[in-house]
């Protein structure tokens, strides 16, 4: 014989043996903590979030600037107000005149490529827009960080 339980669900009654109201209310309590497991995850994913830059100008940088950033090792980015360590990133160039894009590969912790190091030492022009795509970084504390663009347009000198 089962003990049950009467609950209203929209103007009807069931009877639920007591059994299974309990196992009702662990699935209700599971189902409550993986929510805030989910939202205490998207809140931290939020404040990760900071604006990135090559260097702490906003505003562009030079060419010089830029050659000298690409020569740094290893390459760094700064990320709200704390530097992290260039792992891996594709170099891209988006020139104004001709208007093109131009890929340059893949950058790593030894730089950027030697292609993208000669764009950078001869043909670099004002206007241009260096743009580094999928990079992954590691901040000082260790921990790998994922970004999905970082741009600077290179101004005058």
């Amino acid at each position: 014989m089962f003990i049950t339980q009467s609950i209203n669900f929209t103007r009807i009654n069931f009877l639920l043996p007591t059994n299974l109201l309990f196992l009702h209310h662990i699935l209700l309590m599971k189902k409550l903590i993986l929510i805030l497991i989910l939202l205490i995850v998207n809140i931290s994913y939020l404040d990760a979030q900071v604006t990135c830059s090559l260097t702490s100008k906003k505003d562009g940088m030079t060419s010089e600037e830029l050659l000298r950033w690409s020569e740094e090792r290893p390459l760094t980015i700064i990320c709200g107000n704390e530097k992290a360590t260039l792992s891996s990133f594709e170099f891209t160039v988006f020139t104004r005149k001709p208007l093109q894009t131009k890929s340059f590969g893949l950058g790593d912790q030894g730089g950027t490529s030697i292609l993208a190091h000669e764009f950078l030492k001869n043909d670099v022009k004002e206007g241009d827009t260096i743009i580094l795509k999928a990079i992954t970084a590691v901040k000082a504390d260790g921990v790998e960080i994922k970004i999905d663009t970082i741009s600077t347009v290179v101004k005058a000198q």
